[in-house]
């Protein structure tokens, strides 16, 4: 995954991802996002949980076994 983050104007940054996994994705992926600035309000940190990865490898495993 490759992301760029921007900054357009004093109010508005915009994200651009780009992604690729061969074994799970058909194609490659992209995708922009945009965020406005709103007086008193603010972004809160965010942690990545990779325990959900192994949640979905489960889900995966589990409609397998019922093919």
């Amino acid at each position: 995954m490759v992301e760029r983050y921007r900054k357009l104007d004093d109010y508005t940054l915009v994200a651009s991802q780009w992604f690729e996994d061969p074994e799970v994705l058909d194609n490659r992926g992209a995708r922009i996002i945009q965020w406005k600035k709103q007086s008193g309000q603010y972004v809160l940190p965010y942690d990545c949980d990779p325990s959900i990865a192994i949640e979905y490898q489960q889900i995966e495993g589990s409609d397998e076994a019922t093919k």
